[in-house]
């Protein structure tokens, strides 16, 4: 399973590029920390796959570990976008797979 790492602060980040026809990206794993209180979603545009609430004012994160139980699919075509609800710092690391 391949894996992408993230460091942003933008409303809007794209880590996987969409796949090509007829193929999507599925989330199998991940963790993320925020500097502080924002809202994280994983998804394409338009379609939110993993939305988290994430943090305190000193910060907080989540993880998700890596497994074939945990299939966020995204829709086919589309790239995988990180959208943050504040400029707080996020960073962190996804595992996924393309799927034919």
């Amino acid at each position: 399973m391949p894996s992408v790492p993230f460091n942003t602060s933008d409303a809007s980040t794209e880590i996987v590029p969409a796949p090509g026809a007829g193929r999507f990206i599925r989330i199998q794993g991940l963790i993320v920390t925020a500097g502080g209180p924002t809202n994280v979603t994983f998804g394409a545009d338009g379609t939110d796959v993993l939305p988290l609430a994430i943090g305190s004012e000193g910060g907080g994160g989540a993880v998700i570990p890596p497994s074939d139980n945990w299939q966020f699919d995204l829709p086919v075509g589309e790239p995988l976008l990180l959208t943050l609800s504040d400029a707080i710092n996020v960073r962190g690391s996804l595992v996924y797979r393309v799927i034919p």
